[in-house]
């Protein structure tokens, strides 16, 4: 019998070589495990964008940034989708339902709630740069005589398109290093990874 002895190195102490391989042997099971992530995040907040704007999404593809959506059949919007005059009162209807101050408590003299800052609000980060975005500029919108169904396109082209840049990062090298610093994985000398 013989003992085997390895010397394990954190990612910084690899050769750039060394570094490249690690990567390369890392990449797929650090991608699939971020995406599934990234994955369940937005399907969640599919969810919560078609209760807050009354639609149903159909045949959704992330990776041709490709979608199709009807109005709910028992929403209100359904038969008024392309009249750029029933913009205005959806989006304050939706802005109604996604508006959400953060607050703090001032425990001075008067103890009163004041509103630390407010932001549209959905199910967290990934769905909230999508979809802020898009409400920041609804007024425009308005201006410019776009109808329901264009500003509903906008929105969930705007969140496909975030979606689908978040899923390639997942692939990308910074992501990759991230995850191995992260989770501080050892390597052989030569970068190999099990």
């Amino acid at each position: 019998m013989r003992t085997v002895t390895y010397k394990l190195l954190t990612f910084n102490e690899l050769s750039e070589e060394a570094k490249d391989k690690a990567i390369e042997n890392v990449r797929e099971r650090v991608a699939e495990v971020n995406q599934s992530f990234v994955n369940d995040d937005y399907n969640g907040g599919l969810k919560d964008l078609e209760d807050a704007m009354d639609i149903k999404i159909l045949d959704a593809d992330v990776d041709a940034w490709s979608f199709r959506f009807r109005f709910a059949t028992n929403g209100r919007w359904a038969d008024l989708d392309d009249e750029p005059r029933f913009l205005c009162r959806y989006l304050n209807r939706l802005a109604d339902k996604t508006w959400a101050g953060k607050f703090y408590t001032n425990y001075s003299k008067t103890r009163t709630s004041k509103v630390l800052f407010s932001d549209w609000e959905f199910c967290g980060m990934w769905f909230n740069r999508a979809f802020s975005k898009e409400m920041d500029s609804r007024f425009e919108y308005v201006k410019c005589g776009f109808t329901i169904r264009q500003f509903v396109d906008s929105v969930l082209t705007e969140y496909f398109t975030t979606w689908k840049r978040d899923l390639d990062y997942c692939y990308s090298d910074d992501a990759v290093v991230d995850t191995i610093i992260a989770n501080e994985y050892e390597f052989l000398e030569d970068g190999s990874f099990n």
